[in-house]
């Protein structure tokens, strides 16, 4: 049975998972109905380096079940921050299935937003990016190399 630190976990996770998928979703829908918005169909992968697509699609699946694999053995194991880790990681996963959403639905990811010197992006990059830089440095501490 679990216990009910690990059912919160496991529900953080999920909600954070489907809030960030969703939310990715619909800025995307927004962007491509409104005509002022400088849309991009990226069909490449991180800034727009080209693959093949079938490359990409397969890439994305195994990092998402990494992601996954990490959270459930590493993350959620973790004494140190046991609700952060799981609303990062589902922010994380949100993100990542965002992307692969439209890479299977439209064969390409929907980039709308344009801040220079950046390349163009979306809602799922921040998820990926934010959430990762704060679960490393949430858990900086145990990512150290012991000597």
């Amino acid at each position: 049975m679990m216990n009910i630190g690990k059912f919160k976990q496991w529900l953080f996770f999920g909600s954070f998972t489907l809030g960030a998928l969703i939310l990715d979703q619909v800025s995307k829908g927004w962007a491509r109905s409104q005509e002022w918005v400088h849309v991009q169909q990226n069909t490449g992968i991180a800034l727009g380096i080209q693959l093949p697509s079938f490359l990409q699609t397969v890439g994305s699946i195994l990092i998402l079940f990494l992601l996954l694999w990490v959270g459930v053995v590493d993350l959620f194991s973790s004494r140190e921050h046991p609700f952060l880790n799981p609303i990062l990681l589902g922010v994380i996963v949100g993100g990542a299935a965002g992307n692969l959403v439209d890479r299977w639905l439209m064969g390409s990811v929907t980039d709308f937003i344009l801040l220079a010197p950046f390349p163009v992006f979306n809602v799922a990059d921040v998820c990926i990016t934010v959430g990762l830089v704060l679960l490393l440095y949430a858990n900086r501490s145990t990512l150290r190399v012991k000597s």
